[in-house]
């Protein structure tokens, strides 16, 4: 039966369910009827077939009763088709039965019994109609097993009296069943009718449940109003969004609200239109600002006439908020909420489009304090943010407000003075007054913590009108002109000029120039001899670099170590001057040779690690270096410097402080620092024939590294007094022009074999 669709089923179940319930009722008007035929011919008839005959239709008609009585109980243990072949079996058994009783007992030739038995066939027959028509088959066998064997013995009696009964019962018997198949078909469709509403109410109901699971469950508040804009029905989440009671909520006129920017949106749903708010809105009674978004949509009566309308309302206080922050972000800086490089780009861009419609000048400060990162790494960054904040705390009291101040990141601000003066001298006086008063500003000592700190800054300016429309090439020659102003000294102020923006370019050739010479190995060591001065004999020297520039020739250290220090490339050419050195030690009859390791190289955290290697590579003992150090380098971090150099002599390198004298020469640093030489400036070294002072000093230092067992060694001995005033003062080894400048590896072997 899988080919019967599930409406069907819902019928045939209806059909059998109408039956069950007529059963009870058709089974007693049925036991009537036999057994007023039993009492009618009780005297005419056989009684013992007659109770055997009543007996069996009675017992039928119980067995039809219980069916259905099981079947109203529970529909759902025995399948339909089987629940309808037993109804219409019982019922055909037992009608059968009546017929074979009626054939029996219709006596001949008494057309008052005769009569009496169609009156009861008739009767029986018109009430099976309406408990049977439920299943079109049955009533029509039942019709005919009933009516058709009784008309028959009436025919054949022959007479026309009963010839007329015998029409008048096959008109009667045509006209039930076309009765009781119109009744079948009415009561199908009445079933289906039915099924079609039950259905329809199961939907509405189910949409009724989902609308009010829907209405009270919402994440948003949801509200409808009536024409006179009052509400009528609410949800709880309407009552969190707003913080306000359900019961005040409840039937509010909201024409009388204070805040009333939602009432347009109310309105158009009123006039068949979709209304829709988002902004802020201020709730009176529970004093609370709220952003909200909110759309209407009308409501409609059963004649289609608008009663109302419905509203939907969010809380969208979260998201504006969240929006802003990150608009916040994206504009602002975080630290100091001051505007960002973005904001001052923006703001940059319209004053140069202001100052040149008008024809006046503006300026662009740009500001970096000196010594932040000395800050940072001794005192911790929160001390740096902390001192930043209040930087931009302190300029925002007096920049004025047509003026931006932005920072760009770390330790750089940057201020727009917008609309200075048509005059291009007078806005630059201007835009330096400004300046100096920033620096005046910061003469004040900024307390942190338990610090008193003295900051201070260097600034570039650059004036802007109608020349210079470019924003990046602006903030780029006022940065150039910053660094001008470090480069003088700091804590001043530089304006930006042509020259400046020269030297950069060359400085960028520079560095271009400088990643090609180590690329195509364009260095070369030079060394010059160290001399011992009591037996005037080489015993070491000093590794000098060179480079052999393709076009420019011999290039000398001093004219691109101090850059290759500043952007870095000093660390890749001192791995190459201990490669080389090794190298070229190989090939020299001398116990060590002194290199120069510049600030950078020595502070980065694996320098041990890669000399170590380096020494390993190329088979060269420790022991064979002699690593020099300027002052600077060796004070950066103290504590760090001497745990480190303690390292190296542990491996046995020796290390010399180089150019001593010429930085803060403190005796503390002397005691502390694990020095195995020092080397006497050439500056001082010079001057000690003719200049007392330098003489006295150079015969202090010797004093003072007899204290602290220093060897020492002079640099820039030029001629045979110099050696004989350090040979008079017990200085142990000098170098110079005396001996030899800086020669080349082959120059330097022959030299050594010369003075051997």
């Amino acid at each position: 039966m899988s080919w019967i669709n599930e409406d069907d089923l819902l019928v045939k179940k209806e059909l059998i369910h109408l039956a069950s319930s007529n059963t009870l009722a058709s089974s007693i008007a049925f036991f009537i009827a036999v057994i007023t035929i039993v009492i009618a011919f009780w005297h005419t008839t056989n009684q013992t077939f007659l109770i055997i005959w009543s007996c069996l239709i009675t017992v039928f008609l119980i067995l039809r009763t219980i069916l259905a009585k099981s079947f109203l109980k529970d529909s759902s243990k025995v399948p339909l088709d089987i629940i309808e072949k037993r109804f219409n079996l019982y019922i055909i058994i037992y009608i059968i039965i009546f017929t074979i009783g009626l054939l029996v007992i219709v006596p001949k030739n008494m057309p008052f019994h005769q009569a009496f038995l169609s009156m009861i066939i008739a009767g029986l027959a018109s009430g099976s109609v309406m408990s049977l028509s439920v299943f079109n088959n049955l009533i029509r066998n039942y019709l005919i097993i009933l009516i058709v064997p009784f008309t028959f013995i009436i025919y054949i009696q022959n007479t026309q009296l009963h010839t007329l009964i015998t029409i008048l019962m096959i008109l009667f018997l045509i006209l039930l069943m076309i009765f009781s198949r119109r009744y079948h078909t009415d009561l199908i469709n009445v079933i289906k009718s039915k099924i079609l509403i039950e259905d329809a109410k199961k939907e509405l109901k189910k949409s009724q449940n989902h609308f009010s699971t829907i209405f009270e469950q919402a994440p948003v508040g949801i509200f409808t109003y009536n024409n006179e804009l009052i509400i009528q029905e609410l949800n709880q989440e309407l009552v969190s969004i707003l913080d306000v009671e359900y019961e005040k909520l409840k039937h509010l006129d909201m024409k009388t609200l204070p805040d009333q920017v939602i009432l347009p949106a109310l309105s158009s749903a009123l006039k068949g239109k979709k209304g829709f708010y988002e902004g802020t809105y201020h709730t009176k009674i529970s004093d609370k600002d709220i952003w909200i978004s909110m759309q209407t949509v009308p409501i409609y009566d059963k004649d289609e006439n608008i009663e109302g309308g419905l509203a939907i309302t969010a809380d969208i206080t979260q998201r504006v908020m969240s929006e802003q922050k990150i608009r916040h972000q994206a504009f602002c800086d975080s630290l100091t909420g001051l505007g960002n490089r973005i904001t001052f780009n923006k703001c940059l861009e319209q004053q140069i489009e202001n100052l040149s419609r008008h024809h006046r000048f503006g300026a662009v400060l740009f500001i970096d304090f000196d010594h932040f990162k000395t800050i940072n790494d001794s005192l911790g960054h929160h001390i740096g943010d902390t001192i930043l904040k209040i930087f931009a705390t302190r300029v925002s009291s007096i920049v004025r407000k047509e003026d931006a101040f932005a920072r760009l990141g770390g330790d750089e601000f940057v201020i727009l003075l917008s609309e200075l003066s048509d005059n291009e001298m007078q806005a630059t006086r201007l835009a330096y007054q400004i300046a100096e008063n920033l620096h005046t500003l910061m003469k004040k000592p900024i307390e942190v913590e338990e610090h008193t700190l003295h900051i201070t800054i260097s600034i570039g300016v650059i004036l802007i009108g109608s020349k210079e429309t470019n924003i990046n090439n602006i903030l780029k020659n006022a940065d150039i002109a910053m660094y001008e102003a470090k480069s003088a000294g700091r804590n001043t102020t530089r304006f930006f000029e042509k020259e400046m923006s020269h030297k950069i370019e060359k400085q960028l050739i520079l560095n271009n120039e400088l990643r090609e010479a180590i690329k195509h190995d364009q260095f070369e060591l030079y060394y010059q001899p160290i001399v011992d001065t009591k037996s005037s004999k080489i015993i070491t020297c000093e590794a000098l670099i060179r480079w052999n520039h393709p076009t420019r020739g011999l290039i000398f250290p001093d004219s691109f170590i101090p850059y290759a220090e500043d952007c870095g490339l000093i660390i890749f050419i001192g791995e190459w001057v201990i490669q080389r050195a090794c190298i070229d030690y190989k090939k020299l009859n001398l116990k060590t040779i002194a290199i120069n390791i510049s600030s950078k190289q020595f502070n980065q955290e694996n320098f041990v690690k890669n000399i170590l290697k380096t020494t390993k590579d190329y088979s060269v003992h420790p022991s064979s270096f002699k690593l020099e150090l300027t002052e600077s380098a060796a004070i950066d971090n103290f504590s760090a410097t001497i745990k480190k150099m303690n390292i190296l002599k542990s491996y046995g390198f020796s290390i010399a402080m180089d150019d001593f004298g010429t930085g803060y020469s403190s005796l503390s640093y002397l005691k502390n620092l694990p020095f195995d030489f020092l080397k006497i400036d050439r500056s001082f070294i010079q001057n000690i024939l003719n200049n007392k002072d330098d003489a006295s000093l150079v015969k202090t230092i010797l004093n003072i590294s007899k204290q602290f067992k220093f060897a020492v060694i002079a640099e820039g001995v030029e001629t045979q007094e110099h050696v004989n005033f350090l040979k008079e003062h017990q200085c142990e080894y000098y170098q110079g022009y005396v001996i030899s400048k800086a020669i080349p590896l082959e120059q330097f072997k022959k030299l050594l074999t010369e003075v051997s």
